[in-house]
């Protein structure tokens, strides 16, 4: 599995399913010289780096295994020239067969259009017959939307920055136009699968929120949608309706933010935490050195906060106590993440908002259009099999979007 969240969640719903079995999962950061896989579980969770690296170490404690299943196997698939995670996957997935011939392998993933041509290069790998399954049906039905606003109230702050900017006594935009850019977001939703058709009729116009919120200005003196405030208040209206949601963003300080500003808009839901789920924070509180570095706010064994942060720099334990929470009925409403989150990770989320559309490119200095595959595999926590049957994406656009209907 890809990522550490993926890792621990996956031993996690592994240990629940199978009771009466030995799991362990295992990171690359956990080995230690002259620890490595003492004794073998009989299901063994890990990335494909820690793999690799106990593959290379210890081989002879692969031979036995009999069945390999590698999630979100598009990873072997490099991004760029000399993609390491690329590297690392394919030689985690050969170093394994090699190890242990006989081993039956699974690739799974929402993202690959070539099954055949994976199928023909495992044959080839292990000398046996490789089954490709390409199937479009899927577990869950989602409604896809985008952030929009009426076009006329654009021109107007559009007009309204332009007076500003033709007056202007500062290089940049002055505090005040920025608390005067008030615009009411609306949802445009593709009634089909794809938004292929300009047909009026396939297409519905919504209102998402009771009221106008707040853009901005960046350096330039353009209006840019604030995507941060905008994310936090559809997230708390959503959690108000009783949808459980799931905000991604591009860095860790602004999904922090969002989950900040949203827990501010709502109260925070009547939880008691459990006595797994008190020994798990005061473990957090312990190892921060304090309640006050802690995401969650707990106080006399309820739950303080609505909504919190997850990304891939959290301790386990603060990461396991978040999922538990969120997937809790009775516990948090929203979950602002970083990508992270998006690998693949099976949580109870009826709405996923994706807040920004591009991220920063240090080589490039730029910030650059997120691909498909990136916004899909987001946009594939809205709704999961077993335990929601549809979902909803609603995306916000780096720039802001004006619409005449």
């Amino acid at each position: 599995a890809p990522t550490h969240a993926l890792v621990d969640q996956t031993a996690r719903d592994l240990r629940a399913a199978f009771p009466n079995t030995s799991v362990k999962g295992q990171r690359v950061d956990e080995f230690e010289e002259g620890t490595l896989l003492e004794e073998l579980p009989d299901i063994l969770v890990m990335t494909p780096e820690a793999c690799l690296y106990a593959s290379h170490i210890e081989p002879e404690s692969f031979a036995d295994v009999g069945l390999l299943i590698f999630d979100e196997c598009h990873l072997i698939y490099p991004k760029t020239d000399g993609d390491r995670r690329a590297i690392d996957a394919m030689l985690c997935l050969i170093r394994v067969t090699k190890g242990a011939p006989e081993a039956d392998l699974v690739l799974l993933s929402a993202m690959m259009k070539n099954t055949g041509e994976i199928a023909e290069w495992l044959e080839e790998l292990t000398g046996r017959r490789s089954i490709p399954l390409d199937d479009v049906w899927k577990p869950t039905r989602q409604l896809r939307g985008c952030v929009v606003y009426q076009a006329d109230a654009i021109k107007r702050l559009d007009e309204k920055i332009e007076d500003a900017w033709q007056n202007r006594k500062t290089k940049g935009p002055p505090v005040a136009l920025n608390r005067e850019l008030h615009a009411a977001p609306l949802g445009l939703f593709s009634l089909k699968q794809t938004w292929a058709s300009k047909r009026r009729d396939e297409y519905a116009l919504l209102s998402l929120l009771g009221h106008e919120v707040l853009l901005t200005t960046n350096k330039k003196w353009r209006l840019t949608p604030n995507s941060g405030e905008l994310a936090s208040h559809i997230a708390a209206s959503a959690a108000k309706a009783g949808l459980r949601t799931l905000v991604f963003s591009q860095s860790i300080p602004n999904a922090w933010s969002i989950a900040k500003k949203a827990s501010g808009i709502i109260d925070a839901p009547p939880t008691e935490l459990t006595t797994a789920e008190m020994g798990l924070y005061e473990t957090v509180v312990d190892e921060m050195g304090g309640a006050g570095d802690v995401y969650l706010a707990v106080e006399n064994g309820a739950l303080q906060s609505a909504a919190t942060a997850h990304h891939g720099l959290l301790l386990p334990y603060e990461r396991d106590l978040a999922e538990r929470l969120y997937g809790r009925e009775d516990g948090l409403r929203i979950l602002a993440a970083t990508p992270t989150l998006a690998q693949g990770m099976n949580l109870p989320a009826d709405l996923v908002i994706i807040a920004e559309d591009s991220r920063f490119d240090r080589e490039t200095n730029r910030r650059d259009l997120l691909d498909a595959a990136a916004l899909l595999n987001a946009a594939g926590r809205a709704g999961r099999a077993g335990q929601s049957a549809s979902g909803i994406v609603l995306i916000v656009p780096g720039r802001v979007v004006p619409l005449s209907d």
